[in-house]
């Protein structure tokens, strides 16, 4: 997926399941294309990888995935782009993130990229709503950033939350679930969720969990 702010800079956003069996094809894209930045979730990498599997010419940034899962984020800024990681945002809660701002022309932008793990057997429900409040709370907190420093908002990623209806804005289902939180703070903080596609085929099932918002 690709975006454009100010028609200045290019972002590339993928869910890679995955980056080891793939960089070289991944790599050889980016150099025939030169996106500004990169947005990458589920990179399935851990500390025994090295940053020589990303291609040259770009500020990398890592969180790895936490168990052997999935998960894992990364966030690659071309070198000719001034990047400066936010502060302060782990006291929110270590999870998989990275947000940080650049200068764009006149405009300061925000830019992070997210991973909020799914629901299932293997994961304890009290370690789901976990990472769900640190996902609202982070996410509002982005925003509340970047609309008090008048900063552009890019926010993308896997959310996994493919219940939510967007062409009708419609959290479907009880208005205390973690997508109708997570929706709610979309809507008050005026960012426009941008992918209308489905994004993931697992089982024969289609859905929409990766988003790509951004202020007006």
């Amino acid at each position: 997926m690709t975006t454009m702010i100010e028609k200045k800079l290019k972002v590339w956003y993928t869910n890679a399941d995955g980056i080891t069996n793939k960089h070289e094809e991944w790599n050889e894209r980016i150099s025939e294309k030169s996106p500004d930045i990169i947005a990458v979730t589920e990179t399935k990498l851990d500390e025994t990888i090295t940053d020589t599997i990303f291609p040259t010419g770009y500020q990398i940034l890592r969180k790895d995935r936490r168990s052997r899962g999935g998960g894992g984020v990364a966030l690659l800024i071309n070198h000719r782009w001034g990047f400066e990681e936010m502060e302060g945002m782990d006291m929110i809660g270590e999870r998989d993130y990275i947000v940080g701002t650049i200068q764009s022309g006149e405009h300061k932008v925000v830019i992070g990229v997210m991973y909020n793990p799914p629901q299932n057997c293997r994961r304890p429900r009290e370690e789901y709503e976990e990472n769900n409040r640190v996902m609202v709370d982070t996410l509002a907190e982005v925003a509340r950033r970047a609309h008090s420093s008048r900063a552009k908002l890019l926010v993308m990623g896997d959310f996994n939350h493919r219940e939510i209806d967007w062409e009708n804005l419609e959290p479907h289902g009880d208005p205390e679930t973690w997508r109708a939180k997570m929706m709610d703070v979309v809507l008050k903080n005026l960012m426009h969720q941008h992918v209308r596609d489905t994004t993931r085929e697992r089982e024969g099932r289609m859905s929409q969990q990766d988003w790509i918002l951004c202020s007006p």
